[in-house]
């Protein structure tokens, strides 16, 4: 069998037990026991408590092939976010990274929401790519149960500017240029703006995107 001992945080174990994948008269696995001790540090680190241990105690039946399996826990204190601060975004406003955080100043310390709030960053294309190890500076303090995050991002270029010019015999004699930004004046818009001018064809095309109209997440463009 597989037992818990010294949880708070759960009342129920039976999903805990699930973590390690072992049931009842199954084959005991080192490696299943290993990979479910970092599963329960994951799941307690969601929680805030980034300093969880757990220990395993293996005790054999006497006069069979079984053992008994049981995880003692020790908990720690729950952290919760004091300051979330942004360093290298010299184009990108503060509260354009800020969005796309899932935490927020005073939620307990979810590592795996932090994570999924770094592959958004990721996503906007704004930044050299963020790695979750190296993105930010975490200092916590024990006395007030907190954290403190600072991340560090490097601002990659987001304008695109091309000429050209030829003659054809649609067009005649033209001329084109073409300017594309996705962070505009750092707020995170799209603008592009596109000229074609001719002889005989005169074209200019121009587009703009807010991705977060009225600072919600809504979409608007022309």
């Amino acid at each position: 069998k597989i037992s818990f001992e010294g949880l708070k945080l759960f009342r129920s174990t039976e999903f805990l037990a699930r973590l390690f994948a072992m049931q009842q008269g199954e084959p005991f696995s080192t490696q299943k026991l290993r990979d479910g001790i970092k599963n329960m540090t994951k799941v307690y680190s969601q929680f805030g408590y980034i300093d969880y241990v757990g220990e395993p105690q293996i005790d054999v039946v006497p006069n069979s092939n079984k053992i008994d399996l049981t995880l003692t826990a020790d908990e720690g204190k729950q952290f919760f976010v004091r300051r979330i601060d942004f360093v290298g975004n010299t184009t990108t406003r503060d509260k354009v990274i800020r969005r796309e955080l899932l935490i927020d100043e005073g939620d307990f310390y979810n590592t795996r929401l932090w994570e999924l709030s770094i592959l958004r960053l990721n996503q906007l294309g704004y930044f050299e790519t963020l790695k979750e190890n190296e993105a930010a500076d975490i200092k916590r303090d024990t006395r007030t149960n907190t954290v403190d995050l600072t991340l560090k991002v490097k601002e990659r270029g987001k304008n695109t500017v091309q000429l050209s010019g030829g003659v054809s015999g649609i067009s005649g004699s033209f001329l084109g240029f073409s300017y594309s930004t996705n962070n505009f004046l750092g707020l995170g818009e799209t603008l592009s703006l596109a000229t074609q001018l001719g002889t005989r064809v005169r074209d200019v095309n121009l587009s703009f995107t807010e991705p977060y109209f009225l600072d919600r997440p809504l979409q608007l463009g022309f």
